[in-house]
């Protein structure tokens, strides 16, 4: 299928790219990418040659955040729009990312702002270049940030520190981020940060793919429910092991 706004590109050995890819408007993310990044994702699931997604951007940013000129158009110009049934399709795009069957790595260089961070939030993992920078943009602009950042990030990283970077919408850059826990790694170039990546998607394609899905699943479960329901939640995956195989590994574990 051929996308307008992002490009879905097929490396080598189970690792794919997805770029945002509307590089003369920092990438910010219109109606149309909102659906064409549903649209990839799902393609991605359905794809077995692919194992991780590596998500960038085109140019020199990660994304500026939502376009709210293309929303505002589509208020003005739509009797039948909808606000309530928009905000649930954009949500729907990111927790598309956030419940696939494949690994996401978010790969940032630039500016990854508003929706740009939510998008990440939905990542599995996330690396960045020195030079880029983050916010929780949207309550500078009097709204509630309601895409996912919020949710993801006080789950994943101190609860107060997301409330600073949300009640203030101060823009932090890529040691912040790591200090938090938000990144993996920083990078001192783009290109040490396609490097990194693919080495990260390559490390993790090494070990058995259902394992790995069956392991995000549970990480995934686990950060919204109790401790007894992801146990029982966990042991449940492995009712499902191949005992051949699973013996198989442990045997070649214990000569290595």
């Amino acid at each position: 299928m051929n996308y307008k706004t992002v490009k879905k590109e097929n490396v080598s050995d189970g690792v794919a790219f997805l770029t945002l890819n509307r590089p003369d408007k920092l990438n910010a993310i219109n109606v149309e990418m909102f659906k064409e990044i549903g649209e990839a994702v799902k393609s991605m699931d359905e794809d077995g040659n692919v194992s991780v997604v590596i998500f960038k951007g085109e140019g020199d940013n990660f994304s500026s955040g939502l376009d709210f000129f293309d929303l505002f158009l589509q208020l003005k110009s739509s009797k039948d729009f909808n606000l309530w049934n928009h905000i649930i399709f954009m949500q729907d795009a990111f927790l598309s990312i956030y419940k696939s069957k494949k690994i996401y790595i978010a790969a940032v260089d630039g500016y990854c702002l508003g929706a740009g961070l939510d998008l990440i939030s939905a990542c599995d993992l996330r690396i960045a270049t020195n030079r880029s920078k983050f916010s929780i943009a949207e309550t500078k602009l009097g709204i509630v940030a309601d895409l996912g950042a919020l949710q993801h990030l006080s789950r994943i990283l101190s609860e107060q520190i997301v409330r600073y970077w949300a009640y203030t919408s101060r823009i932090f850059d890529s040691k912040e981020a790591y200090d938090a826990g938000l990144l993996l790694k920083i990078c001192s170039s783009k290109e040490e940060l396609m490097e990194a990546s693919k080495n990260i998607a390559k490390e993790i394609i090494s070990n058995p793919q259902k394992a790995i899905l069956n392991t995000k699943k549970v990480i995934n479960y686990s950060l919204y429910n109790t401790l007894e329901e992801s146990l029982r939640f966990a042991g449940k995956q492995n009712l499902e092991l191949d005992e051949k195989e699973l013996l198989s590994r442990f045997q070649s574990g214990l000569k290595s």
